[in-house]
């Protein structure tokens, strides 16, 4: 399966997901998971737009599902049909190797993907933290290191940030460094909605 994705203009922004395909050749499956893959990350709106001109340019990602994460529905995958009271982001595919200080990275678009010349220099993904709660990471690679928040936390994860990274990605070190990198940006949201009101 892959995520469809937008770029426009320079620099480039990551939209939510606008269309899915499965290797199963339902078109009516594909356009019926689209909008519950839609509905269920509710982040398109919440993504800026922000661009110097330029022509629209639809990119697509194969999507990082784990084989071992179980369906409520035995003929859709499990981020499409989580079962009752599941995390954030179920189906997709934590990493055991990019694990640091209790924080492990979550792949849902293959960050071993290249799309351009020098490697994988955009993706999806999620953090979930030492209590296990999780936040929504879209990554970039740009020469200017910045972070912005998509969308603010809620009842069911703790926010989620677009967060720029130097380097692009060709193995799991690279994404490991990356995922250093953005790390005390992370911890520090994550501490935010631990604090106690004042």
């Amino acid at each position: 399966m892959w995520l469809l994705s937008v770029k426009q203009g320079d620099p480039l922004w990551l939209v939510e997901i606008k269309g899915i395909w499965s290797t199963a050749s339902d078109p009516d499956w594909a356009d019926a998971s689209a909008k519950e893959i839609l509905s269920l990350r509710n982040t398109l709106n919440a993504i800026m737009m922000e661009s110097a001109g330029g022509q629209t340019q639809l990119r697509k990602k194969r999507l990082v599902e784990d084989p071992l994460a179980e369906s409520s529905d035995p003929n859709r995958p499990p981020f499409i049909a989580p079962p009752p009271g599941s995390k954030p982001y179920h189906g997709f595919y934590l990493v055991p190797e990019i694990t640091f200080d209790g924080f492990t990275y979550g792949a849902i678009t293959d960050f071993l993907e290249p799309d351009a010349e020098q490697g994988c220099t955009y993706g999806d993904g999620f953090v979930e933290g030492p209590d296990g709660t999780r936040a929504g990471i879209v990554w970039e690679v740009s020469d200017q290191l910045t972070h912005s928040t998509i969308q603010e936390p809620d009842e069911n994860r703790w926010g989620v940030y677009h967060i720029t990274v130097p380097k692009a990605v060709n193995s799991f070190d690279d994404m490991r460094g990356n995922f250093a990198l953005m790390l005390p940006i992370l911890k520090e949201h994550y501490q935010q909605t631990r604090r106690s009101p004042s």
